[in-house]
């Protein structure tokens, strides 16, 4: 997945309710946050992720910097500058402690908006605002396994006078993944190359379908190098064809 234009939607807390995160593959209860995440290839991405008392306050890539404020625990805003001009808000929405929906002004309002069953997430819709009106352009739809892994995503796109799907079957590793003690609600809202943000581990290969229901899928390997405490360092993307795609490397605090 990929940090829209520095976030897209997704602490030293686990919410059970969002994702299940764990030590197993550690084998401490030690925090391991994500320092640096550089990605080259055919996408690039250059992140800095920045904390205080172990909560995210900003990331930084170029230009441009992201910053978060909370209440608690909970995320209540972020806020986007673009050479030291702010150029977006995004407002975090709850019903208790599920975040619900997070809405962005600036030239073009966006919102995205969360569904859940039985508390655990099984949808996320993306509008954007025309005139007074929200419109539909963008739904996943999500099938977690027994694992908390998005073992399945359907995706839905709205060009406007075509509707286009897609389908992504995935299977994933044992290890950590790496924002396991990244503040849950900001796992809904970031967005990394390479890295699965909604998952507990990490993708090792995946099948995408285009459209949803077709049978004939374009599948993509990845492989991992771990530290000693089994969080990925560099995660490697491949075609069917076995070219290198991207390389995404990744350093902690």
């Amino acid at each position: 997945m990929k940090l829209q234009s520095l976030f897209k939607i997704i602490l030293t807390f686990c919410l059970s309710l969002l994702l299940s995160c764990s030590s197993d593959g550690d084998g401490s209860n030690s925090l391991v946050l994500v320092k640096k995440v550089t990605t080259v290839g055919e996408e690039s991405e250059n992140i800095e992720l920045i904390y205080q008392n172990n909560n995210l306050i900003k990331g930084v890539t170029g230009n441009s910097h992201i910053e978060f404020t909370y209440s608690g625990n909970k995320v209540t805003s972020s806020k986007r500058y673009v050479n030291e001009v702010l150029t977006r808000t995004n407002n975090f929405t709850y019903t208790g402690n599920l975040l619900t929906s997070i809405t962005s002004d600036g030239v073009y309002p966006q919102k995205t908006v969360f569904f859940y069953i039985n508390d655990k997430l099984a949808s996320i819709e993306y509008l954007y605002l025309s005139d007074t009106e929200w419109i539909l352009l963008e739904k996943d739809e999500i099938q977690l396994d027994s694992n908390s892994n998005v073992s399945q995503l359907e995706n839905m796109f709205n060009a406007g006078n075509e509707i286009y799907t897609s389908r992504i079957e995935n299977q994933f590793d044992n290890k950590n993944n790496p924002l396991r003690d990244l503040n849950p609600y900001l796992r809904l809202f970031l967005d990394f190359i390479n890295i699965d943000e909604l998952s507990k581990n990490n993708v090792v290969s995946n099948d995408y379908f285009s459209p949803s229901n077709g049978t004939t899928s374009v599948n993509y390997t990845y492989e991992i190098s771990y530290n000693e405490n089994n969080f990925p360092i560099e995660i490697k993307r491949f075609s069917a064809e076995g070219s290198l795609i991207t390389t995404t490397s990744i350093e902690y605090q």
